[in-house]
């Protein structure tokens, strides 16, 4: 399955990153470049087949000067240039969902889900569509841990799942 071709949308969102630095930004372009060609249903290791790619793919994610605002101000940024140079005033179509994420085997505790046994989170997301419903990007993106210990209470938090609430928004 290949990600998908490269709309104008999407040209305009990966030139708006900017890593701020020059062997980086080279490295991201590269490996989205290797992320369009391929079949992302694979691993990395298959995906970036040469070892050097696959450790300069590891790289970059691992850096930690990348961050995750600057992918999510670029984001921001191509999609308003995008929305500008759209003539025609069409509506967008937002598509919301959420999602339970269990990961009962892992070692790692994650908290509940829905049993006070399961261990993973709640993902609630937004999938922005043009007229013709070609997704635009994720508008949106909350993740809700639910803590162990506030398991079968109404209302712990402000966020009413009883848990932490960290949200993208863009």
């Amino acid at each position: 399955m290949m990600l998908f071709s490269e709309s104008s949308c999407i040209k305009l969102q990966k030139e708006s990153i900017n890593l701020k630095h020059k062997v980086r930004q080279l490295r991201y372009l590269k490996v989205l470049d290797t992320l369009f060609k391929m079949d992302i249903s694979f691993g990395f290791p298959s995906i970036f087949k040469c070892q050097y790619d696959l450790k300069a793919f590891y790289r970059l994610i691992n850096n930690e000067s990348v961050n995750q605002q600057d992918f999510i101000s670029g984001y921001q940024k191509g999609l308003n240039q995008y929305s500008q140079a759209t003539p025609d005033l069409k509506p967008w179509v937002l598509i919301q969902d959420s999602m339970f994420l269990d990961f009962n085997t892992r070692q790692v505790d994650l908290g509940y889900t829905q049993t006070p046994n399961s261990n993973g989170f709640m993902l609630h997301h937004g999938l922005l569509l043009d007229d013709h419903f070609t997704p635009l990007g994720l508008y949106h993106q909350e993740v809700f841990f639910r803590e162990r210990e506030n398991f079968s209470l109404r209302r712990v938090s402000a966020s009413g799942l009883c848990g932490i609430k960290r949200e993208i928004s863009l």
